[in-house]
């Protein structure tokens, strides 16, 4: 009993209830911050997003939940596993381009090199998520190169 009056003022104070005077979050809500919280530190901080075959099950077997709490938390970010994923993928893609780097390999290799299955499924979710291909990417990045060069 000591042990739970001990955590109680603690939950409270970080989840802003009545010292902070925020309004009251559902259990859900916490528990949807709690996992969103859990799923951004592990596949940001270990790049699980670069592997190509990473799936909803591997993550959810090492988040240690299931498959309808992950839904459910990803759905209150109004995103899903796979946009959320694609998502971390082209921004990584698109800083490495952009940052200048010339040792472009083709597309395919650049594709598995960011976690994607093919340069099909590359191309599709660049389009989907900034509107445009890996080419058009590539050629704009390329003009700049040579705009510094001259």
């Amino acid at each position: 009993m000591k042990k739970r009056k001990a955590l109680k003022p603690l939950w409270l104070d970080i989840f802003g209830k009545k010292k902070n005077k925020r309004k009251y979050h559902s259990r859900e809500q916490i528990t949807n911050q709690l996992l969103i919280s859990k799923l951004k530190k592990v596949v940001e901080s270990d790049k699980l997003f670069l592997n190509p075959l990473l799936d909803l099950n591997t993550l959810v077997d090492i988040l240690g939940t299931n498959r309808t709490y992950l839904a459910t938390a990803l759905k209150s970010t109004e995103t899903s596993y796979k946009q959320y994923i694609n998502t971390l993928r082209i921004d990584n893609l698109v800083s490495f381009l952009e940052e200048g780097n010339t040792e472009y390999g083709d597309a395919e290799e650049m594709a598995r090199q960011f976690g994607f299955h093919s340069r099909r499924q590359m191309d599709q979710a660049l389009k989907d998520t900034i509107g445009e291909s890996f080419y058009q990417i590539k050629k704009r990045n390329t003009k700049k190169e040579d705009k510094y060069k001259k």
